[in-house]
């Protein structure tokens, strides 16, 4: 949330999900662990968690917590911020209107998200089976809207892929449909409209799932990492870079 600092939240370990916040000095390469206080949120794996900057009146940095899986095997779509003036979170009940187009997504994990502006956007996730609806939120009205028709054109409904921010636009790589993939599409946030697949030059990475991806300088998505083989599960520790526009090169 700063550039000399890194924070970590929940994930899985063998007794269960993690509700523990770790903070890494990158200049003295130092973890701490930060106390959660009484009101926290449940332990989970599958989430996101992004900054914002522009929360409240005073602008203040926050991070922004939501969804995942709990180890007693269910969903979540709570929201949850964190707010690194006092350490202190706050659970975000969402403003209803009683309408089919502001209700919150359905608990999801392993979607991807996004902060553009001041709009948080959810995409796709496990939910039962796999999802492909686009969500945004509006973090400092908790608001939700469906801002795509699920029966639109848009890539298959999917979770462990990965969104990233490119300009205005979205880029979201790979993940499982039932099988993993590689495809890439661009989701425009001025139309709400998909593009894609997206044609590359190169040779591509082998479709994955729980990768992690970057947008460097405008002009390299980096993806790292991930699942890929399909039932066999395997583990890639491989760095790919596509310069923008769209040429893949293997990094290591």
């Amino acid at each position: 949330y700063q550039r000399r600092v890194h924070g970590v939240y929940g994930g899985m370990k063998p007794q269960g999900n993690q509700s523990h916040l770790g903070v890494l000095n990158i200049r003295s390469w130092r973890w701490r662990t930060i106390p959660m206080g009484e009101r926290h949120p449940p332990g989970r794996c599958g989430h996101t968690a992004l900054i914002y900057k522009k929360y409240g009146r005073e602008n203040r940095t926050v991070m922004v917590v939501f969804g995942g899986y709990h180890h007693r095997k269910y969903y979540l779509n709570d929201l949850w911020l964190l707010d690194f003036t006092d350490w202190k979170w706050k659970y975000m009940k969402p403003e209803i209107r009683n309408t089919n187009n502001d209700l919150p997504p359905s608990p999801r994990a392993w979607h991807a998200a996004v902060i553009l502006e001041k709009y948080m956007y959810v995409y796709g996730g496990w939910t039962g089976k796999n999802n492909n609806e686009m969500f945004r939120y509006h973090i400092n009205h908790r608001k939700w809207q469906l801002i795509v028709d699920p029966n639109s054109y848009q890539p298959e409904g999917r979770h462990g892929h990965t969104m990233s921010l490119l300009g205005r636009c979205m880029v979201l790589f790979g993940g499982s449909t039932g099988h993993d993939t590689n495809d890439l599409w661009l989701f425009q946030t001025k139309t709400r409209r998909w593009v894609g697949p997206i044609n590359t030059t190169g040779k591509a990475p082998y479709p994955r799932y729980t990768h992690t991806a970057l947008v460097y300088q405008q002009k390299k998505l980096l993806i790292s990492g991930g699942t890929t083989g399909d039932t066999k599960h395997i583990r890639s520790n491989e760095l790919y870079q596509l310069l923008i526009p769209f040429s893949w090169r293997a990094t290591c």
